[in-house]
């Protein structure tokens, strides 16, 4: 039997179909409206995110410019943000929207005057074996020095076959190419070192890594909870260590900046990084300098 669809049951599916049709449309463009809504929000974010480290930027460089940053033993700082700050990495917070993180340059040591006994006790305290740590220092000596001569167990072939340098670096990354550098001693060492610092290191801004190298586990509690509460100062370092003053430690911050900003806003978490030279007292110069922009 057959069953016959007047003119009123076709105009019933063409109906049914066209709102078929036009329901898949309306949620195409519900669809497409979300994302585009929330592809708007990240871009707004983002702009909001850089205006913010944009200030702080600016907010950072005035203190940093305004304020003396080697102090005396039991001097005191009231300007706000400088009672904030350290130069030893450790995140704090700028204002509400951005926090910072600073390492003065003289906490490092410079990678182009290695101290070989000093950077054995980074690594090896920073648990890399003694072994290890022996191999990377002849190998990165082998890699900075000028000749193609090759030390007792040391390389004067690169990772990837090439030769070694056999001359200053300029920028870190350079030592993932050193023979027995992993990437744990390569994050290691991009913490400790630095290309743009070439005089004594001060041990009051070093970052814990390379603390450990210098002072046992004892004092080094001691010294971070000082400095944690901003109390440290050279005669409690001294006097806790029995460190001082010498050709290769100099308890005096550098003018050299490594600057770190980042700002959280919505889903958006921007950083940007600088290397700056900072001198308050430039006559000729630029006060603020960007040695290096990384991010």
């Amino acid at each position: 039997m057959k069953i016959r669809l007047g003119q009123g049951g076709i105009a019933l599916i063409q109906i049914l179909l066209i709102i078929g049709v036009l329901s898949v449309l309306v949620l195409y463009f519900s669809q497409t409206s979300r994302q585009q809504v929330s592809l708007a929000q990240l871009a707004t974010d983002r702009a909001q995110a850089q205006v913010n480290i944009h200030h702080a930027k600016n907010n950072l460089l005035m203190a940093l410019l305004t304020t003396e940053r080697h102090k005396a033993d039991g001097e005191q700082t009231s300007q706000n943000l400088a009672a904030r700050w350290n130069f030893y990495h450790q995140t704090f917070s700028v204002d509400n929207n951005v926090s910072a993180r600073l390492q003065d340059q003289a906490g490092l040591m410079s990678v182009h005057f290695i101290e070989p006994n000093l950077l054995v006790s980074i690594l090896t305290n920073n648990q890399i074996s003694m072994a290890a740590a022996a191999n990377v220092v002849r190998n990165l000596l082998d890699w900075f020095d000028a000749d193609t001569l090759t030390r007792e167990f040391g390389s004067e072939t690169a990772v990837s076959g090439i030769e070694n340098r056999n001359g200053p670096i300029s920028v870190l990354d350079e030592l993932q190419f050193v023979p027995g550098v992993t990437d744990t001693v390569y994050l290691l060492l991009k913490k400790s070192l630095s290309t743009h610092f070439i005089d004594a290191l001060n041990p009051l801004n070093a970052p814990e890594s390379v603390l450990k190298g210098l002072v046992n586990a004892s004092e080094l509690q001691q010294i971070i909870a000082l400095r944690n509460s901003g109390q440290l100062e050279q005669q409690q370092f001294v006097q806790l260590t029995g460190i001082n003053e010498s050709d290769t430690i100099r308890f005096f911050p550098s003018n050299i900046v490594d600057m770190t900003l980042v700002s959280q806003v919505g889903d958006v978490n921007l950083q940007k990084q600088w290397v700056l030279e900072v001198n308050p007292y430039a006559s000729v110069s630029s006060p603020v300098n960007v040695i290096e922009t990384k991010h």
